[in-house]
């Protein structure tokens, strides 16, 4: 996997959320499912909104029941865009995300 670690201003995540199972290996169908729940009116907003870097769909897991990661308990999954637009979304979780 390649990374690098940047400083950014504040922004603002916009998409759908789910509590799921936690796990590492494989495919984890909780995802999957909420994947597939995108609906048509959803991704539109999205796109709309989507106007940073890297401009496509993000994933992001956070708030893990497990601290010790380990494969029991739950976290929830983002599955939306990046936009620099402070927005009330018709449609869509919206997560802010300080500098």
């Amino acid at each position: 996997m390649e990374y690098k670690i940047e400083h950014k201003d504040g922004f603002f995540l916009y998409g759908v959320t789910k509590v799921v199972p936690i796990k590492f290996e494989g495919v984890n169908p909780a995802i999957v499912e909420l994947a597939k729940s995108i609906r048509a009116d959803q991704r539109t907003e999205m796109h709309e909104l989507g106007d940073l870097y890297p401009k496509r769909v993000l994933n992001a897991s956070y708030d893990f029941d497990n601290e010790r990661m380990e494969e029991k308990g739950n976290l929830t999954h983002f599955i939306g865009f990046a936009s620099s637009i402070d927005s009330e979304p018709r449609t869509l979780t919206k997560i802010e995300v300080p500098e």
